[in-house]
């Protein structure tokens, strides 16, 4: 079948089986908005996926930096963790453009990348109006790939922890200690950590700074490379990523946690995946049951379609007809009791394989009446497990004891 993006019509669902009759209009009009955006964008790259191969970049270009530009809290909902401010050196855009993102667009669909111009300067002055005793954990980054291809080609990625480590020795030598850490979530391969720069290697860098830098990896299960591909076409494959997780281990750099999230409740994690992480050294995860924009999922139904009829119109009915409430007034999930056996068939797969410490969102383990897990570690919530707490002394001894396994 020709894996091609298509404007989504009633007609089109109904050869799937759902029934349309029962779809609320503006439900529907949603869906077929976000088909035709993202349609008209795919069209751009002849009609199908991947947008961009391992060796192809999007298009980027250079903003000004606003006057009004800040450091924002890293908090979606009440319950996450205070003291994480964002780290964001784009307006706009992520290299790796994964089809279930929400960050920019409201289907996931990118086509160029916004770089702010001189961030990591601008940061580096931030760093030194945002002093505090308790320390602040700076999470690069949210909102784009750290190690995208751009971002390391340009040397965006080595100055800004190069800015870091000169805050931290600097706050080192004037104050005798350095409570700030670097949190670096990201779908990086191995080989990201050794692109040169001006200011040096990733690597180089992270090793100049072990008790103040801990880095989780981002991989998202998929039931073959060739889906991974289609939905996270500028990403490195999960080889690659174990291989990153491995080298930061091998010289000193915590690394222990990933982020397994989004999870398609179609095709769950199998406990030999979780095999493949614990060996490559994780020790701790954070999960999230895919929960989605109605222009969104008329992007990654098709998608998952293209390799699994099945899944795709099971990807249909469980978002369409769920009776979740939103979980932040946009995005919609399967039913609530459906997600509580997602969670507890994972956390139990996870767990058997090794993993030791499995959390999801606090809002989700409300509303769903699932066990309240271990979630507090110096006030860190239930989707920042994957993680330790943001002080250098918590990450010397997490690392102490992540090593000495």
């Amino acid at each position: 079948m020709k894996q091609t993006m298509r404007p989504i019509s009633t007609t089109y669902l109904s050869k799937l089986g759902i029934q349309v009759s029962g779809i609320d209009a503006r439900v529907f009009d949603r869906i077929r908005k976000g088909s035709q955006d993202a349609s008209a964008i795919y069209g751009k790259f002849g009609g199908r996926l991947p947008l961009l191969s391992q060796g192809g970049e999007l298009e980027h270009r250079f903003v000004g930096i606003p006057a009004d530009l800040a450091l924002k809290p890293h908090r979606n909902t009440k319950s996450c963790p205070p003291r994480i401010v964002e780290v964001t050196p784009v307006q706009a855009g992520c290299q790796v453009n994964c089809q279930y993102c929400l960050t920019f667009t409201q289907n996931g669909m990118q086509d160029k990348i916004l770089i702010y111009r001189d961030y990591p300067e601008w940061f580096r002055d931030e760093l030194r109006n945002n002093v505090s005793a308790e320390g602040t954990m700076y999470y690069f980054s949210a909102k784009t790939e750290a190690f995208s291809r751009q971002m390391l080609k340009l040397g965006i990625t080595q100055n800004i922890l190069h800015q870091f480590l000169m805050h931290v020795k600097e706050t080192e030598r004037t104050e005798g200690k350095c409570n700030d850490t670097l949190m670096i979530i990201t779908k990086a391969g191995e080989k990201d950590l050794f692109a040169k720069s001006d200011s040096g290697t990733p690597m180089e860098l992270l090793a100049k700074m072990p008790d103040n830098i801990q880095i989780s990896s981002s991989i998202t299960y998929f039931e073959n490379e060739k889906m991974r591909k289609s939905m996270e076409p500028g990403a490195p494959s999960k080889d690659e990523r174990l291989g990153f997780i491995r080298r930061l281990g091998a010289e000193g750099i915590l690394a222990w946690g990933v982020l397994v999230q989004p999870v398609f409740h179609v095709f769950l994690p199998s406990e030999s995946f979780w095999l493949e992480l614990v060996d490559a050294g994780i020790r701790r995860a954070s999960i999230d049951i895919f929960t989605t924009t109605l222009e969104n999922l008329a992007v990654v139904a098709q998608i998952i379609g293209w390799y699994d009829k099945s899944a795709e119109i099971k990807m249909w009915n469980d978002y369409i007809n769920s009776d979740a409430p939103s979980k932040d007034g946009i995005r919609r999930g399967i039913s609530l009791e459906k997600q509580r056996i997602a969670y507890e068939e994972i956390v139990i797969a996870a767990n058997n394989a090794g993993i030791g410490k499995v959390t999801y969102c606090r809002y989700v383990q409300k509303m769903t009446d699932l066990p309240e897990l271990d979630y507090c570690e110096r006030g860190m919530g239930g989707c920042m497990a994957n993680i330790s707490s943001p002080t250098s002394q918590m990450i010397r001894t997490a690392r102490t004891s992540w090593l000495g396994d």
